[in-house]
Order: structure tokens, then C-alpha cells, then sequence
């Protein structure tokens, strides 16, 4: 007996590509239509969503960036918040701050190597994925 064909009303993102998220198939269906606003990160192919972090986190990052903005201009780094840093095809975090080593533009998804500093907050969703 073959599987029913799922028809596109039916389809649900999270369960269809569940351990087969990449950043292309984010670029397709994230952000998922009526969701509530959500962090998107990805492990080993595993769509983690969560709700952004809570004001003691959101001021917390706002002080630390602009205490280090200055000096991460300085150095020809640049400061930015809430980036998609990827690490493999299908892994990949939204810190809340991230200092890549320069400038970049229009990069939706950048590499881990441009990443000189990045907040924790996902690091424990991590896990050995990033080791």
C-alpha cells in the first residue's frame, strides 16, 4: 500500500522536512504563516522554535552592544543583532548580538568563520553541534 500524496493545504513545514531543515528550505517556508513570532534555529537538520528572550536578556544585549560597538568599529569588526549564523547546511542559530570580524552586506545567512563574538543565549540548544 503506497502513502497518500499530501496535498498542499495539508502540508505542515515542521512536520514534512522534520530532520531535514536547511537554510534553503527556511528560505522557503519560514517564517510559517500563523505562527507567533519565533526564533528559527536549526540542529542537525531539527527546526527549533522559540520565543525571542525576555526583557532582562533584550536589555542586557542592548547594554553590551553599545558598549562594544565603539570599540568593535574601532577594530574594523562590525555589531550587529539577531543574526542567522550557519554552521552546516542544516544548523544554524539567531543569537541576539553577534561581532563578525568586518562588515558584510546583505548576507542572510552568514558563516560561522565571519563570527568573532556571539551571544549564548543559543548555545544551549547547541549542544556538541557547534564543538
Amino acid at each position: 500500500m503506497s502513502a497518500l500524496p499530501v496535498s498542499l493545504d495539508d502540508f505542515d513545514p515542521l512536520v514534512e522536512l522534520a530532520g531535514m531543515w536547511t537554510a534553503e528550505f527556511a528560505d522557503r517556508y519560514l517564517p510559517i504563516d500563523g505562527a507567533h513570532p519565533a526564533r528559527y534555529e536549526a540542529i542537525n537538520g531539527r527546526l527549533v522554535m522559540s520565543p525571542r528572550e525576555g526583557s532582562a536578556n533584550s536589555w542586557a544585549a542592548k547594554r553590551l552592544a553599545i558598549g562594544l560597538d565603539a570599540a568593535a568599529t574601532a577594530a574594523g569588526h562590525a555589531l550587529y543583532p539577531a543574526l542567522n549564523v550557519i554552521f552546516t547546511p542544516d544548523t544554524w542559530i539567531g543569537p541576539d548580538l553577534v561581532v563578525l570580524r568586518q562588515p558584510v552586506s546583505r548576507m542572510t545567512w552568514v558563516p560561522a568563520e565571519h563570527v568573532l563574538m556571539r551571544s549564548s543565549s543559543s548555545r544551549r540548544r547547541l549542544g556538541a553541534a557547534t564543538a
